[in-house]
């Protein structure tokens, strides 16, 4: 049975099953949203992991490529080679690749410090996930508050008409977001930012996984 529930207009996909997330490819929905809590293990080994001052683990290529590569930066940041937090990073990177349709990825896992992109934007790629295993999660606007006048030109406040209206991914959901290069998107690209964390001296452990046709 499904768990499917939509915000108005219908462009937020979420369940909190896997499987439903499939429908993210139909082109009313923006974004889709696997509604899940992290276990205790994980939110151990986020909070520990996030304490520490490595550099983020940055991948480009095949899954195969990954099973070979992540655990050694696991190992190298928690001196353990098998973790749950490696494990789901591997599963999600494994479940995106299938829904996407592509063989090779890009990734980023990593402890955040700064904004990384504190004006609502849209991606050039076809599809991301967004996890947030620590820390606040990614905010986006349903179109219903976005200034289409001044999309990816003006400032915050002039793109989104309603700031109460802006939404929120929880610590440990995952997001799929459809960016400028889907095929099927009737609404568009999804507007979204990070969180501001700098000026209250936060961190986020994040995980980004892109589609390659991702462009910086």
């Amino acid at each position: 049975m499904s768990n499917l529930l939509s915000l108005s207009p219908q462009v937020c996909l979420q369940s909190t099953t896997w499987s439903d997330l499939q429908a993210i490819h139909e082109a009313d929905y923006q974004i889709g949203i696997w509604q899940r809590e992290l276990s205790p293990e994980l939110q151990h080994e986020a909070a520990d992991l996030v304490q520490k001052e490595l550099e983020p683990f940055r991948f480009n290529g095949t899954l195969d490529q990954l099973a070979k590569e992540l655990p050694q930066y696991f190992i190298l940041s928690s001196g353990s080679l098998s973790t749950s937090l490696q494990d789901d990073v591997f599963q999600l990177a494994t479940q995106f690749s299938a829904l996407s349709g592509t063989a090779e990825i890009r990734l980023f896992f990593g402890r955040v410090t700064g904004d990384m992109c504190r004006r609502f934007h849209t991606d050039i790629v076809s599809l991301r996930l967004l996890c947030t295993y620590y820390g606040p999660g990614t905010l986006w606007a349903p179109p219903g508050i976005v200034n289409e006048k001044y999309l990816n030109r003006g400032d915050n406040v002039q793109m989104i008409s309603d700031e109460a209206g802006v939404q929120q991914l929880a610590v440990g959901e995952v997001g799929l977001l459809k960016g400028a290069l889907h095929e099927q998107s009737r609404f568009g690209a999804v507007l979204h930012r990070s969180p501001s964390i700098e000026e209250f001296g936060l961190a986020r452990l994040l995980l980004r996984v892109d589609t390659r046709s991702f462009l910086d």
